[in-house]
């Protein structure tokens, strides 16, 4: 009986052994995913140091404050640029409203004159039509 069970058991040992090697090359072994994975994780890993590199790096903080600072400039120029068209426009509008103010005023008087004239000449023809 045991020997029966070793010769069964070594002869399908055999026939695995047979069915593994003849469709090793269509599988991945344990090996070869885990050597896979180890490579792909240096290589993440060198891309995060070669950041960090980067980012630490004094000169890149030099020119991002410069960047910042340039920015802010500019900012500020704009914000000064808008303040004094501002201004402008607020003074064309006061020069603008006094001359208007001043043109309702000479309106004014002339409709005084024009009716003084009229009084004046219907006073005339009054007289005339008198003599």
């Amino acid at each position: 009986w045991m020997f029966f069970e070793k010769f069964g058991k070594s002869k399908i040992e055999r026939l695995l052994n047979r069915q593994k090697n003849s469709t090793s090359g269509f599988f991945w072994t344990k090996e070869e995913l885990d050597q896979r994975y180890l490579s792909e994780s240096l290589q993440h890993f060198e891309k995060i140091s070669a950041i960090f590199k980067q980012v630490s790096n004094q000169d890149f903080f030099a020119e991002l404050d410069h960047t910042i600072d340039r920015k802010f400039g500019i900012f500020q120029d704009m914000l000064n640029v808008e303040e004094k068209a501002i201004r402008l426009s607020g003074e064309h509008i006061k020069q603008t409203m006094g001359e208007l103010s001043r043109a309702q005023r000479d309106q004014r008087d002339l409709g005084k004159m024009y009716g003084e004239m009229l009084n004046g000449i219907g006073m005339l023809n009054q007289n005339l039509k008198e003599i």
